[in-house]
């Protein structure tokens, strides 16, 4: 949830072609290059002091780059990691490439600091998937899975006991999970998995609210097979994705737009394309939108918009 101190400025980040640039307020820090492969993990920290992602080295060893928005200061932090989850605070954690689970305050200790992740001693944590403060979503394989691949298992692991089972993939490519917080503030969580069969692609996704067992999300908007693009939860407790719907024969699909799903279906916000959105302190926002297969990042108020770059990849802004 939004800490009580979060600044009032507008703050946003966002990665474009191995660069994160962050914008708070009136000032600009970046571009800054790295080797941002996971354009999806660009986080900020909870306070809203922290923006960052992972950046991934030639020789394969991930760093933790971490900005600071009041001052421009940078962080350079080998952690051994391809993603980091805020949890807090200034703190993310993350699975480093000893299967160990780390916390890293960004505020305080200049070191990662190691905890349990209390999984089964059958299993070892590959990556923290998502978070929703200090409860997580935590992607395992089997000892025999040397290379990383094949079946994985998602565990819940909170603060208050042992880690539970709650989902196992066929695959971990291309699976991915969404932390948030619903309208009572309980954790809550997405989870979904994109197919392909070779002749019509297809996802499937369940909503996770912790302590409760998984249930199937219901992603059909129209004929064809809808598909989901960036997804975040609002501070209302609501999920929103942009969804676009892929006919498996026929005309080539239409441009993705923001849904938000509410009262058990989904309701379409915008008529017009978009492929990331997240909403700013001041009511305004920033949104990624295609324009002639290049994506562009905008920073709208009301019905007016500002251009403020091209080729993003992903979007950020600390929670509101």
């Amino acid at each position: 949830m939004p800490s009580p101190s979060a600044p009032v400025e507008d703050r946003f980040a966002w990665i474009s072609a191995g660069e994160i640039t962050v914008q708070a307020g009136d000032r600009t820090v970046g571009p800054i290059v790295g080797g941002f492969r996971e354009a999806s993990n660009v986080f900020w920290t909870a306070s809203g002091t922290y923006a960052g992602a992972v950046s991934i080295a030639a020789d394969g060893l991930g760093s933790v780059v971490a900005i600071d928005a009041r001052t421009g200061d940078l962080r350079r932090i080998p952690c051994g990691c391809s993603r980091v989850e805020p949890i807090g605070d200034d703190r993310v954690a993350y699975v480093d490439d000893q299967n160990q689970g780390r916390i890293l305050d960004l505020a305080g200790a200049a070191e990662p600091a190691a905890f349990e992740l209390r999984l089964p001693a059958e299993v070892r944590a590959t990556e923290i998937v998502a978070a929703a403060g200090e409860t997580m979503l935590v992607r395992t394989v089997l000892p025999s899975a040397d290379d990383g691949f094949g079946d994985d298992t998602i565990f819940l692991v909170g603060p208050g006991g042992p880690a539970r089972k709650v989902h196992r993939h066929a695959s971990i490519v291309d699976s991915r999970a969404v932390g948030g917080h619903d309208s009572d503030g309980r954790p809550v969580f997405l989870i979904s998995q994109p197919a392909d069969d070779g002749i019509c692609p297809d996802e499937q996704a369940w909503i996770l609210p912790a302590g409760i067992a998984l249930a199937r999300l219901d992603l059909r908007i129209g004929p064809g097979v809808t598909l989901m693009g960036d997804t975040w939860w609002d501070r209302e407790g609501r999920l929103n994705s942009t969804l676009v719907i892929i006919p498996c024969e026929g005309p080539d699909p239409a441009s993705p737009a923001w849904w938000r799903w509410s009262g058990g279906k989904w309701t379409q916000v915008e008529d017009r394309p978009v492929t990331a959105v997240r909403m700013l302190a001041s009511g305004d926002r920033a949104e990624i939108v295609p324009e002639d297969d290049i994506q562009v990042l905008y920073r709208r108020h009301g019905d007016a918009r500002v251009r403020i770059a091209t080729e993003v990849l992903a979007v950020a802004a600390p929670p509101v």
